[in-house]
């Protein structure tokens, strides 16, 4: 039973971490800033800055998030923003 739920929560942690991942990719791809790349669901344990980036790792282990720039915002003057994007990219 112990073992079958390890297998269950390494996979879980995949396939968060390859799922957001992709959202890491596509926004520094169009040229989004990535404030942080998070594993599990705050408060925070730890993390590491490199460049503008934190790659933190959260206490509960059950998802991930990337926080990027202007994913709040309805417009922005920041071209390194989220909302400064065309429709299509934001929708990627």
């Amino acid at each position: 039973m112990l073992t079958n739920l390890r297998i269950f929560f390494g996979v879980l942690a995949v396939l968060v971490l390859a799922h957001e991942f992709g959202h890491f990719l596509f926004a520094r791809r169009f040229g989004v800033r990535v404030e942080e790349f998070g594993f599990g669901f705050p408060p925070r344990i730890g993390g590491v800055r490199k460049g503008e980036t934190l790659y933190s790792f959260n206490a509960l282990p059950l998802g991930g998030f990337v926080k990027i720039t202007g994913e709040d915002a309805v417009e922005s003057n920041d071209p390194d923003s989220f909302a400064s994007k065309s429709a299509v990219k934001r929708a990627i």
